[in-house]
């Protein structure tokens, strides 16, 4: 099995710095999670459980999601892997 590099971020990790990107870019936006579930195709249920870190989106969800808060999918990727919380 191969060894983990030191910058491999686990699922843990990457839910919760996932987790904390949301809140914030929801938050910023002004939106409840029903507004928020409003421009996506995801219910607000869904929204709460990717920001409480219980899950993570896939790829084309991630999109979705961050098209619907204005932002490009590349640099939100960056922001989350990045973050040294």
């Amino acid at each position: 099995m191969p060894k983990k590099s030191k910058n491999q971020m686990t699922e843990k990790k990457l839910a919760a710095s996932f987790s904390r990107w949301l809140k914030g870019q929801r938050e910023r936006a002004g939106l409840s999670y029903r507004q928020l579930a409003a421009k996506t195709p995801f219910p607000s249920s869904t929204l709460h459980a990717w920001e409480e870190g219980g899950r993570i989106p896939n790829l084309w969800s991630f999109v979705a999601l961050c098209r619907a808060l204005g932002r490009n999918p590349g640099f939100a990727l960056n922001q989350i892997l990045d973050s040294k919380r």
